[in-house]
This record gives C-alpha cells, structure tokens and sequence, in this order.
C-alpha cells in the first residue's frame, strides 16, 4: 500500500485472534506535543472501544478528523476522511493482530489495545469514591440500555419529555419515585410526536455544571446540554435534543460514582472527560 506522506506501522503480536475480544483504541491528533492543557485534551484525543462482534460499526469525529471502523472477514478496516488526507483513506488489518498502530507524519496517531485499556481511556475512569462533582462539566455520559421517552405524559408540555431513575429503575412520571430517595432525571426534546428510543451507546458531554443546595433534604447537580446565551447545543440527534441531566442526592450523601450507579443501574454510565 502507497500513500504519499503516509508512515504507517504495524505491530503485530499474534497471541489470540481479534474475533470474540474488544479493542481499546485511542486517536490522537496532537501526538508531536508532548504535554497539552486539560482544556485541549478532550479535542485532540479519542479513546474508546470496539467490539466487532457486536458492533456492525463505528464512527468517531475529532475534527478535522472522520475515521470509521468495521470488520469484514479477515480484515478489520480503518477509513481516514479529513484533515491532512484530501482523499479518504482506507487501511486493512488481519483479524489475528493483537495490537494495531496507524501513524501519519508527526501529529496524528492511532493505536488499538486488544482486551487492554490505553492509558487515556484509564485516566477518564473515575474512582468509585471519588466526588463526581470535582469534574464539574468535564464528564461524558453514555447511555448503556436503550431508554424510552413516551411521548404521551400528562406531565409534561410541549415536546420537552423527562426520564427518572431510582433505585436502578426508570419511570416516566414524578409521582412514582420514592421522595425521601435519591433520584436522576434526564430530559430531551423531542422533534416528533412519537415515542423515541435513544439507543445504548450514545454519549452526552454537558456544556455546563451547576451544583445547588437550596433544598433542605436534597443537593442537586445539573448538567446542562444546552448553552442559551450562545446558541450551541451539544449531543443533537436526529430525533432529540439532549437538554439537561440532573441527580439528587441526600444531603450530607457524596456525590460519587457508587452512589450514582446505584440510582441509574444498568441505564446510564458517567467518565471523566479530561
């Protein structure tokens, strides 16, 4: 394979095949800088995970950057759009590679971990015990079961549409939930008059952090998707909006990641987004 420009290496460590195992991917598009500022570091590296068996597919954006992932038997496929590349580029790799790097001039860098975390995707793990509120808007949250938002509820107006979870379990109306537990919400707007499903997978990265104790019983923390003042909204869909997620937690009761899960359970997962 030629590519004017391109370097492009291959570590091959042939232990196990791809089939059945996750990759760990990081893409880095600033690896000639030795060091960048944790307000940077979100916008030039993506570290996420690809299981080829489950997933058809994947698509990241790290601007100028579009790469897009997919196996077809005996090749795992990288597609580079953007960027440096004034024609897309696609590179295979055989299924039985362990470990895989893709590396253009000096800045931009991809590697694969199979069945191992990169050391990016270790730094945005958050500590069970440690407060969440620390990271204030820099979290990035996942949903990992598919939610529902019914779009008949007599609470709500307009297409605005609320999801609550409790105790690891979603309702749809306010008057369901235990008062004196801990609870979550998560409201979208919807752009049709009909139910919608926001699918596992998809991620949410706040544009705003706000933490309140004007309640005498709860301490509320809101993220807001939503910056009014201007005029950006993060995480748009073509069915919704994502619009604010907010959690309330007894007061004098912290405000981290065991705690959270043990209201969202299974539906919704919480990172650090450095």
């Amino acid at each position: 394979m030629t590519h004017r420009g391109i370097l492009i290496l291959f570590f091959c460590l042939i232990k196990s095949a791809f089939a059945g195992q996750s990759l760990n991917c990081t893409l880095n598009i600033a690896a000639d800088k030795k060091s960048l500022p944790i307000s940077e570091i979100s916008k030039n590296v993506a570290s996420f995970s690809y299981d080829a068996d489950k997933e058809v597919g994947k698509n990241i954006e790290l601007a100028p950057y579009k790469l897009i992932l997919w196996k077809k038997a005996p090749h795992l496929n990288l597609k580079f759009i953007g960027g440096d590349f004034k024609k897309p580029i696609t590179i295979q790799f055989d299924l039985k590679q362990k470990n895989i790097r893709f590396q253009y001039g000096a800045s931009l860098n991809f590697f694969c971990l199979q069945g191992e975390q990169t050391e990016a995707q270790k730094a945005t793990q958050i500590s069970p015990k440690k407060p969440i509120d620390q990271f204030q808007e820099k979290v990035l949250f996942e949903v990992t079961e598919g939610l529902t938002f019914i779009y008949n509820q007599p609470e709500e107006s307009q297409m605005m549409r609320t999801l609550f979870f409790q105790s690891g379990k979603t309702y749809i109306n306010s008057h369901e939930l235990e008062q004196r537990l801990p609870w979550c919400s998560l409201r979208v707007q919807l752009k049709r008059n009909e139910d919608t499903l926001v699918n596992k997978g998809e991620e949410f990265s706040p544009l705003s952090f706000q933490k309140q104790e004007n309640n005498t019983y709860f301490t509320t923390f809101s993220y807001s998707f939503v910056d009014f003042a201007n005029g950006k909204k993060a995480g748009e869909k073509n069915l919704y909006n994502p619009f604010m997620l907010t959690c309330n937690v007894l007061r004098g009761m912290p405000y981290q990641l065991d705690v959270f899960e043990s209201i969202v359970g299974r539906f919704l997962k919480v990172k650090a987004n450095l």
